[in-house]
C-alpha cells in the first residue's frame, strides 16, 4: 500500500481513520501504524466492529483468496 501511494505522491500520510468496520476499511491499518506507536483512529462503532468480526473477516478472506493476505492483521 505505501509503494501504491508513493507512486502517486511525494506526500507522507499522516493520519488514517476507520469510518466502520468494513474490512476494506480497516485492512491494511498495521502499515500506517508502523509510523507511529499509536492506534490509528476510529468511530466508536467502528472499533466495536473490528473487536468483534475482524478475525472473521481475515479467515475468511484468506479462504476465499489463499494467497495476498497471508500478512494481513487486524489491527486498531
Amino acid at each position: 500500500m505505501r509503494a501504491a501511494i508513493a507512486r502517486v505522491t511525494l506526500l507522507v500520510v499522516e493520519q488514517t481513520l476507520n469510518t466502520h468496520h468494513h474490512p476494506h476499511h480497516f485492512f491494511g491499518n498495521q502499515v500506517f501504524r508502523l509510523d507511529v506507536d499509536r492506534r490509528v483512529p476510529a468511530r466508536v462503532l467502528a472499533i466495536a466492529g473490528i473487536e468483534a468480526e475482524g478475525k472473521a473477516f481475515n479467515e475468511g478472506l484468506y479462504r476465499l483468496v489463499m494467497t495476498g493476505c497471508g500478512d494481513t492483521e487486524v489491527v486498531l
